[in-house]
């Protein structure tokens, strides 16, 4: 995604990993945290924007969700809060 420079594109990219995350996560793509997690600790510009991005879709999956379903989204959250913060220091 993060190779591709049109705006419109990116875009269709995010909706498409929002409707996989709906439908795949957990099940069909359970490496999906720690392909984000790995991303946001690449290091590399492009690296943090995808993780990012991916984490964004990940979000929107959970966004209406009742609390108790919620949990593995919080648990990550929770996990990734340092690499989330040191990013933001940089």
């Amino acid at each position: 995604m993060y190779q591709c420079e049109n705006r419109l594109i990116q875009k269709q990219y995010i909706r498409s990993i929002i409707t996989i995350c709906r439908y795949d996560y957990p099940e069909k793509w359970p490496t999906l945290l720690d392909d984000i997690s790995n991303a946001l600790q690449s290091g590399n510009e492009k690296g943090i924007l995808t993780g990012s991005t991916a984490l964004f879709c990940l979000a929107k999956k959970y966004e209406y969700e009742l609390e108790e379903a919620r949990q593995p989204m919080l648990n990550f959250m929770a996990q990734i809060t340092d690499t989330l913060g040191q990013i933001a220091e940089q």
